[in-house]
């Protein structure tokens, strides 16, 4: 097993999720007049996180030369697409879920609420994904999140459970009251939400990484199997 632990986030984790939400939310504003589909519904949760990843790791994959990722000493070159986007369809169904049940609580004025469903279906979510993936990747290989380098291939075999959730919970508290601006628009709503989940991505996540490079908080951990090539 190799062990990665990031002991800073770089600022390349800023534009990453700003375009991650530039991606999606525009999906979200976009989706429920195409489907039908009710807003927040797992099912569309699914669609959306599918759908964004598949994009994003499409640009990504092109770019990940400037993010200086290593694997003994050789530079990640790809990371797995279609897996990555199956679990990350799996994260936003419970979370669009979770949320749709928060929705029901009614607790203070709507910044404070649409902050309080954003930390609480993330964390959830996260925490639930994250326990699937581990059981499921002892039997079912095949649903594994992969690196490539030029040597060898590399499988996610282990999260640190509770560091990712916090951190992507308080993420999402301060990213959607800023992304869910996009419900007022009278017109061009996907435009406004490309503008509002750029904004939102950007905003959550120069917080966590504030938070995580200042104080001494847990770090995010991962352990990941060689399963290909000898590099």
């Amino acid at each position: 097993m190799i062990r990665l632990s990031a002991e800073k986030l770089s600022f390349h984790f800023i534009w990453i999720f700003g375009l991650l939400e530039m991606i999606t939310v525009p999906i979200v504003a976009w989706l429920p007049g195409i489907t039908f589909l009710r807003v927040k519904s797992p099912l569309e949760g699914a669609v959306v996180g599918f759908l964004g990843i598949v994009l994003l790791f499409l640009i990504l994959n092109r770019f990940l030369h400037v993010l200086h990722l290593k694997l003994e000493e050789q530079p990640v070159s790809g990371i797995s697409v279609l897996t990555s986007a199956l679990w990350n369809a799996l994260l936003l169904a419970l979370l669009f879920g979770i949320q749709h049940i928060i929705s029901f609580i009614n607790v203070g004025p709507v910044v404070v609420h649409q902050a309080m469903s954003g930390f609480f279906s993330t964390f959830g979510a996260v925490l639930l994904t994250i326990s699937i993936y581990e059981a499921v990747d002892k039997m079912f290989p095949f649903f594994r999140i992969t690196l490539t380098t030029a040597k060898s291939v590399y499988a996610v075999r282990h999260f640190s459970l509770m560091p990712l959730a916090v951190m992507a919970g308080i993420y999402e508290a301060i990213a959607l009251p800023v992304i869910l601006l996009w419900q007022s628009a009278d017109s061009f709503p996907v435009l406004v939400a490309a503008i509002t989940g750029f904004t939102g991505g950007v905003l959550g996540s120069s917080i966590v990484l504030f938070c995580y490079n200042r104080f001494r908080i847990p770090r995010f951990v991962f352990l990941l199997e060689k399963v290909a090539g000898t590099g």
